[in-house]
């Protein structure tokens, strides 16, 4: 499995093996974190496709009622301000389109019932029931409630596959990205390909349309949701972790709300996972000298610490942020989120470990690459790169691949075998001022 894009972000070309354990070398702002989200918007796109094509939909549903009853409403209450008689109308109001529970009856035919063909019957009934509304609810008002009834039946009916995906693309681009994908310096198309699976394009004129209008599928294959991973975590950082009870959700980034959910959901069989995972789990156990749990009762993080008294809790608030880090990692492990068909993408996670502790990281996602668990990392550190390499050549990791994000021709190098160029690159600056202080000390 691979990725190649073109013209996205900062990048003009890159592509990148997902097979194994892939590690993005480079400099901030070179687009190596655009490589990682784009993995996991496919991903989800094409994994979680019914589900969004689904709350699309609900969404819909929920913003046309609300429209529907509010304009009858305001048509209502101006000819009662104007004395006019209005109870009749009124009843009517409440009897076919009372607010919440004409949605209800809708979402609930549809979506828990799954029977399209009485969600549609309601929605004739209702169009029907428009015209008797006397004359106080003028003519254009009418019309455009009938408008707004037969948008639903349109949107209600069943989709193509193709359609399904775009939608589900068009989705998880704007929770991503912002539907911002374009090349940053050009005005040249950008070119996404997946595996062969799924290439689409992005045409640069976001001016004079909608994302919607700039994103064509050129090829899918039919086969897509059985081929592709059947799941993606996406592990920014580590202060999700005091958010997890924030309420308004909707505006946390997707990928936040996803690892939330996973992190705190329940542990799976360990009899299920396999002996790498239960190494992984057991070498972060002992460098954290604890666990990370989620207290359901108060719906918070907290970490129990052995070596504290009758193991004592800390709030997730209180503790380093290198320890929320590895627990992130322990409780994936847990909840059964690595496997050969699961891909784990970290984007700079060495930012908050200490030496020690980042190489306990490095063997464990070494550990769990050798038992074929896919891993996309990107990565400033050449301490996480060099413990990486040493612990791949420790225990025998053959599917390890090394890039290298080049800010000057703005594309990915496989420097696989060549890693020094990574390390010369990376360390330049630190052996700039390390030179310059043994010089200064000599002189």
């Amino acid at each position: 499995m691979y990725i190649k894009l073109q013209n996205v972000g900062a990048i003009d070309e890159a592509t990148v093996d997902l097979t194994g354990l892939s590690v993005i070398a480079g400099k901030n702002g070179t687009g190596k974190s655009t490589i990682g989200k784009t993995v996991y918007t496919i991903i989800k796109s094409v994994q979680e496709q019914d589900k969004i094509v689904a709350k699309k939909q609900k969404d819909f549903i929920e913003w046309a009622c609300k429209n529907i009853y509010f304009q009858l409403q305001g048509s209502i209450a101006t000819a009662a301000n104007a004395k006019k008689i209005v109870s009749a109308d009124s009843e009517l109001l409440e009897s076919t389109f009372q607010y919440g529970a004409f949605e209800q009856q809708l979402t609930q035919h549809v979506f828990e019932e799954k029977k399209l063909n009485v969600a549609y019957a309601l929605i004739d009934s209702r169009i029907a029931a428009v015209d008797s509304f006397s004359e106080i609810v003028d003519t254009e008002t009418k019309l455009k409630i009938k408008e707004i009834l037969v948008t639903i039946k349109t949107r209600l009916a069943p989709i193509d596959t193709s359609t399904a995906l775009k939608d589900s693309l068009l989705f998880m681009y704007q929770k991503v990205f912002d539907a911002q994908i374009n090349n940053l310096k050009s005005h040249l198309t950008s070119n996404v390909d997946f595996g062969g699976l799924l290439k689409y394009s992005v045409s640069n004129n976001a001016d004079t349309m909608p994302f919607a209008d700039r994103l064509n599928i050129t090829s899918a294959d039919p086969q897509i949701q059985q081929k592709v991973f059947q799941d993606a975590t996406f592990v920014e950082t580590p202060l999700v972790l005091q958010v997890e009870n924030v309420r308004d959700t909707e505006n946390l980034p997707t990928y936040w709300i996803d690892l939330l959910r996973k992190v705190s959901m329940q542990s799976v069989d360990s009899t299920l996972q396999n002996n790498a995972i239960k190494e992984a789990i057991a070498d972060i156990s002992n460098a954290l000298g604890g666990s990370l749990e989620y207290n359901t009762n108060r719906r918070r993080f907290e970490f129990i610490k052995k070596d504290f008294n009758n193991g004592a809790n800390v709030f997730v608030s209180n503790a380093a942020s290198g320890e929320k880090i590895l627990g992130i990692f322990q409780q994936l492990a847990l909840k059964g989120m690595f496997g050969p068909d699961k891909i784990l993408i970290l984007d700079e996670p060495e930012n908050h470990l200490h030496p020690e502790w980042l190489a306990v990281l490095a063997e464990v996602l070494v550990k769990l690459s050798v038992a074929k668990c896919p891993i996309l990392i990107t990565s400033h550190s050449p301490d996480l790169l060099q413990a990486i390499r040493f612990y791949a050549k420790k225990h025998g990791l053959s599917q390890l691949k090394m890039y290298l994000a080049d800010p000057q021709t703005h594309t990915l190098e496989d420097k696989t075998g060549n890693e020094y160029e990574i390390f010369d690159n990376l360390s330049k600056p630190i052996n700039d001022i390390f030179k310059f202080s043994v010089n200064e000390a000599f002189a």
